[in-house]
């Protein structure tokens, strides 16, 4: 039994494991730091209402969110227990990948490490967000490609295509995989399977999933293609393809970069990684489509772990080719040094004040991912005060109305601790939602200018700000107004005040 022992945790399918549990106990351990992120809030609300689709997403998170609440409850620890679990999951199916391309124990730690120590893995495995199944979803469809290039057996499609089905009923960036997918496999000699109906079988398994979410876009009339218009406008960054690049490196880890290199080379030109070509194929497509979209840097996340093991697997080659055994140890070392450098700002270890320094110290500002999970309570507290100074019955016809999803949601969530009514917002899916039966009579609202609503109102008072530190810029220095005496019915109004963003 001890020998037993011995051998299997020698053995690399026990460093996969260890690797796994590791990533597992990093985010369980820390992730009920800080507090709920506005999107994470949202979903809860979004889980309160569930259906087909959302105007910002499909229906998956939602439903994920209403199981977890039905299951574990609504505790910071039970909704990222999901995303902690799909973490270790990632990093036990990335070391998969270079056991399949033919990498042995020191590729898998690399490829392994390279998805533990990237900024933006930790900071989504930390989160319950449509992201960290995204990138799930497209690593396990990943693996279905790469066991299907191994053994040339279509009936991989059916895999992929259930793969890729359940990823755009979570995300419907995953179109954009499917098209480079679609590319990558046009490029190279697997474009003969075009004609196996085992590829069309999947893929009329991945549209007859996603065939809900589309038929509710249809019922309700493409709010999403509204809402990709105006994000494009009034959300996506100002940032060259050249400056979408910069952005990869410092996300995934500058110490990554060697290894991301050599993954492209592996794909695209090296003869030992010519049979799994179409992920270079793959890879390039989806980054420069993002390149061009002027796309939020984790867009692309979900290609790399492919593009890690890949480039694993070519470093383990030129170190047992050169007998550099001595750089074995170097470079796991700088990799987990690397990760200890950056894991503070991705993952909420440090007291808040604390990690203001540190982040001081190394001339960063504070992150954004945690200022999006901090304030959401006071910001309730303090429209609570304003709602209590008015009367019994004034309170029995007043609208609670925030100026975004993140704020109408803490509100949902936090506001019967307070003694709140629902609130209601023109923000995204809360404006699907409507404004309840309130017909406008008194409102109050948070995080809304006087210009807004001044048309549709007689009457406005200021009575309260909201102020926050560490949050995010837009969310602090918030007025608490109170309206009257509206000019139209809110029913009304309530189609000409949309925000869709």
């Amino acid at each position: 039994m001890t020998i037993s022992f011995r051998r299997f945790f020698s053995s690399n399918a026990a460093i996969l494991i260890v690797m796994a549990l590791f990533k597992l106990a990093l985010h369980l351990v820390t992730n009920n730091q800080y507090g709920f992120n506005r999107d994470e809030l949202y979903y809860i609300a979004c889980s309160q209402h569930l259906d087909l689709g959302y105007v910002d997403h499909p229906a998956l998170i939602a439903f994920l969110a209403f199981l977890i609440r039905m299951i574990l409850g609504e505790s910071l620890f039970a909704l990222r227990f999901l995303p902690a679990v799909a973490g270790a999951s990632m990093v036990f199916l990335t070391g998969l990948m270079v056991r399949q391309l033919g990498g042995g124990r020191f590729a898998q730690i690399v490829a392994c490490l390279a998805l533990i120590i990237a900024p933006l893995y930790l900071s989504m495995n930390t989160l319950f967000t449509t992201n960290v199944f995204d990138e799930l979803l497209w690593l396990l469809c990943s693996y279905m490609f790469l066991l299907f290039f191994r053994s040339n057996n279509p009936k991989y499609f059916l895999l992929i295509g259930l793969t890729m089905g359940i990823g755009l009923l979570n995300k419907h960036s995953t179109l954009i995989f499917c098209m480079a997918a679609v590319i990558g496999l046009l490029f190279t000699q697997y474009r003969k399977y075009f004609l196996n109906k085992y590829f069309w079988l999947g893929a009329i398994m991945a549209l007859a999933i996603f065939s809900p979410n589309i038929f509710w876009q249809i019922s309700h009339g493409w709010p999403t293609l509204e809402f990709l218009k105006e994000s494009a406008i009034n959300r996506m960054p100002e940032v060259s393809p050249l400056g979408f690049l910069g952005q990869q490196i410092l996300s995934l880890n500058p110490v990554n970069l060697p290894v991301e290199i050599l993954g492209l080379y592996f794909f695209l030109f090296c003869p030992k990684g010519k049979r799994y070509r179409a992920f270079g194929w793959i890879f390039l497509f989806v980054a420069t489509f993002f390149a061009f979209q002027r796309s939020k840097d984790y867009y692309l996340a979900p290609a790399y772990p492919i593009i890690w093991a890949g480039g694993a697997y070519m470093l383990e080659y030129m170190v047992r080719s050169k007998n550099w055994n001595w750089l074995r140890a170097a470079i796991v070392i700088v990799m987990v040094i690397a990760g200890l450098v950056v894991a503070p700002f991705c993952i909420p270890i440090l007291p808040v004040q604390v990690l203001d320094r540190y982040a001081s110290l190394q001339g960063a500002s504070f992150p954004a991912v945690f200022s999006d999970m901090l304030g959401w309570e006071k910001l309730t507290a303090t429209v609570a005060e304003a709602y209590n100074t008015l009367s019994p019955s004034e309170k029995a016809k007043c609208a609670v109305l925030a100026n975004n999803y993140g704020e109408a949601a803490a509100i949902d969530y936090y506001g019967s601790k307070y003694g709140l009514p629902r609130s209601i917002s023109t923000h995204n899916s809360y404006w699907l939602w409507g404004p309840r039966n309130y017909t406008g009579e008194i409102v109050l609202s948070v995080g809304v200018s006087m210009e807004d609503l001044r048309q549709g109102f007689n009457s406005v008072r200021q009575i309260a700000t909201v102020n926050n530190d560490h949050v995010m810029w837009y969310e602090t220095n918030l007025p608490v107004l109170i309206w009257t005496k509206p000019k139209i019915p809110f029913q009304r109004m309530w189609p000409y005040i949309k925000l869709f963003y």
